[in-house]
């Protein structure tokens, strides 16, 4: 099997499959090689690539904390509890954060505090949106008002109040949620807005791209070290590490491959080029 992130790696930065890549995967598929998808993407905005490479395995979304098929079956499901949410959103309040939420009652939807409609943060992070299509719908809820379960919060602005918010969340007496620091990167962002800024990644208990592709495997009868994954961002990093084999793209951000512990490590070229048909002959497979 054979497991690929999507923005940043199978995506080229036009959002697109390249046609020889999509090509090389439709021969991998007749011959019998299983693919999945392993994304941050909500199911809504991963759907048009399951179809596209008529994909009928499970997939991972979210940073994969849910997994399922486009059938609609469920395989695994984690999420930051209400009071987690709860949590999240004093901890952004304190440390004068902007929180963003992904829903877990309707897949694809990403809830915006209304008291924040037309801050800075939010409207970068609504024109980046714009331009990629993470999310099916976007809804601002006023914030004492928002009482639900999420896959994962993100808390977004200037470093030091990022660093703070993991602060406030490391200080909390139960841990409901992990949380990470990541460099801010997206299309649209403006440089000044990435240097300056960092987001929170606040994840449910248990879940990474590693756990969605444990899932997979198990639900299909794969072992994990006949699977090869390919990545290009930290999120990735768990995934790369599980698979028995781990490719990373040539478009990753300078001192990732350092990052990862994985004797099978390849580097190949970037996204925008060959390097998805470079590593699929090194591996053997095309």
């Amino acid at each position: 099997m054979v497991a690929f992130d999507l923005d940043g790696t199978l995506l080229d930065s036009r959002k697109k499959i390249r046609s020889e890549v999509k090509i090389a995967l439709n021969e991998l598929q007749r011959t019998g090689v299983m693919l999945t998808l392993i994304t941050g993407r909500s199911f809504a905005a991963t759907l048009p690539f399951i179809e596209e490479l008529d994909i009928m395995t499970p997939v991972g979304v979210v940073h994969g904390s849910f997994v399922r098929d486009k059938q609609g079956l469920e395989i695994a499901k984690r999420v930051i509890p209400k009071p987690g949410v709860r949590d999240a959103l004093d901890i952004a309040e304190k440390s004068g954060c902007i929180p963003f939420i992904v829903g877990s009652d309707h897949d694809g939807e990403l809830i915006i505090c209304e008291e924040h409609k037309g801050h800075p943060v939010v409207e970068t992070v609504l024109h980046a949106e714009s331009d990629q299509v993470l999310f099916d719908e976007i809804r601002f809820i006023k914030c004492e008002d928002i009482d639900l379960a999420s896959f994962g919060v993100y808390l977004v602005g200037m470093k030091d109040s990022v660093t703070e918010a993991l602060t406030l969340c490391d200080s909390l007496p139960v841990q409901l949620f992990k949380s990470g620091l990541y460099p801010i990167h997206a299309t649209g962002v403006s440089e000044e807005f990435e240097n300056q800024s960092a987001v929170a990644m606040l994840s449910p208990v248990g879940a990474d791209k590693a756990f969605a592709l444990r899932e997979i495997a198990d639900c299909l009868g794969v072992g994990m070290e006949t699977v090869a994954a390919f990545g290009d961002w930290h999120n990735d990093i768990p995934m790369l590490e599980a698979a028995g084999s781990a490719i990373l793209m040539g478009n990753a951000p300078k001192g990732l491959y350092q990052k990862i512990n994985h004797p099978n490590l390849l580097r190949t070229g970037p996204n925008d080029g060959s390097g998805i048909i470079e590593a699929l002959r090194k591996l053997g497979v095309y």
